[in-house]
């Protein structure tokens, strides 16, 4: 996804889930071992996990069909606007029914530019809705690690400061996602439950563009969207 969608994407985990600066309580035997976590408390990277989860083939798939069938939409109207333009570029000044050809243009393009905001929209609830379903996968799959590890106080924490700085509303979200500002690696348990999701390590995959694979993320497959209406300013 796009910089400005995956600024989108934190801030609707965050809104969503409310997790900031929130604990998973476990209560742990007195006895039992809670090593390397001796305090109890641990962080994971749910946001990171959250775009993992819909990196993946099915949540894409989804995305690309949605994608192929709003293309397959807007290319029939674009060829029709082309008809018309052409038509009208053959015909006459004085032809009487260069009138109904320009009214079924302007028509035509009132209707492509509300389509095009009707994609926006629906793309957006369609990742809001995949956004909410990945949280709880995560949050699931964490608090169940947690138990494990007799982890009392389980933090959601992006251990990184490369902050994803796109605008006002995107770099407070990025911070918001970082209560946690300084924690320690031996309190990771982003790795763990991403192992418990069944999620491949990003550091084994394998770029098939060639670019480096520990590169910041610049987009979800199947998040982008059609090309842009024509404007009404000319033929």
């Amino acid at each position: 996804m796009s910089r400005t969608m995956q600024s989108m994407t934190l801030g609707l985990a965050l809104a969503a889930a409310g997790f900031a600066g929130a604990a998973l309580v476990h209560n742990a035997d007195a006895d039992r071992a809670v090593a390397p976590f001796e305090q109890g408390i641990a962080f994971v990277d749910v946001f990171g996990l959250i775009d993992e989860i819909l990196k993946g083939p099915e949540p894409e798939a989804v995305r690309l069909a949605f994608d192929e069938g709003k293309q397959a939409e807007l290319a029939g109207m674009q060829s029709r606007m082309q008809e018309i333009q052409a038509q009208v570029q053959a015909m006459d000044a004085n032809d009487p029914e260069l009138g109904a050809l320009y009214g079924e243009a302007q028509q035509l393009q009132q209707n492509m530019q509300q389509f095009y905001q009707n994609y926006q929209f629906e793309m957006q609830s369609m990742i809001a809705e995949q956004i909410g379903a990945a949280y709880k996968q995560v949050f699931a799959a964490a608090k169940a690690q947690a138990a494990e590890e007799g982890v009392h106080f389980l933090f959601a924490t992006r251990p990184s400061d490369d902050l994803i700085v796109d605008s006002l509303t995107g770099v407070a979200q990025e911070i918001l996602a970082r209560p946690m500002i300084a924690p320690a690696e031996s309190i990771d348990l982003t790795a763990a439950v991403r192992v418990r999701l069944g999620l491949p390590d990003p550091a084994d995959a394998t770029p098939e563009d060639g670019t480096d694979a520990g590169s910041p993320d610049t987009g979800i497959p199947g998040s982008g969207e059609p090309s842009a209406p024509p404007s009404d300013d000319g033929e």
